[in-house]
């Protein structure tokens, strides 16, 4: 099973996780892309820009995401983490550019809309330039800042025995 940024839309993200883990066949896993915004340094949040609110309801660390997986009887059986950091502060730095362009451009001169094959071809050159910086500059990129993350996690060993959930047995759970 897979899914891509879903996490951080569920109201429910620990059922959500449980329904999925219930799907899967006894040798199955559920890969999925989440980002890693929580826990990152404040500033980053206004170089990032707007995070979806209400969208996006959780924003998730790496420890949280830990937690959250095994609250949901999930573990992490293999992970890739791409940073960024690079592609967040590039773009920071194309939409300033664009800002005092549109700026010493004025009211003088204001373009209509450009046409449909101009903005076709515009958004595809958008996003392969944020796939290179997301997954190619990425995966180079150190661990600081806002990051997203591929993970393939399957059911914890004696989550599930002859068919009866014992989640709430599980060590977390006891914790706290």
């Amino acid at each position: 099973m897979y899914h891509c940024d879903l996490l951080s839309h569920f109201a429910d993200p620990i059922a959500a996780l449980r329904k999925m883990r219930g799907f899967l066949g006894p040798d199955g896993v559920l890969a999925f892309e989440v980002g890693l915004l929580g826990g990152i340094a404040p500033w980053w949040y206004t170089t990032i820009g707007t995070l979806g609110y209400p969208q996006h309801r959780w924003l998730y660390s790496a420890r949280s995401l830990r937690r959250l997986l095994a609250r949901a009887d999930l573990e992490l059986a293999r992970t890739a983490h791409f940073g960024l950091a690079p592609g967040t502060l590039f773009l920071a730095g194309i939409r300033s550019l664009a800002r005092r362009y549109r700026r010493l451009r004025g009211a003088t001169q204001r373009p209509g809309p450009p046409a449909a094959a101009a903005r076709s071809s515009v958004t595809r050159f958008v996003d392969r330039t944020e796939s290179f910086w997301r997954y190619t500059v990425g995966r180079l990129a150190p661990r600081v800042g806002p990051a997203t993350l591929f993970a393939i996690a399957r059911p914890r060993q004696g989550a599930m025995r002859h068919g009866h959930d014992v989640s709430l047995l599980s060590a977390p759970e006891r914790r706290g």
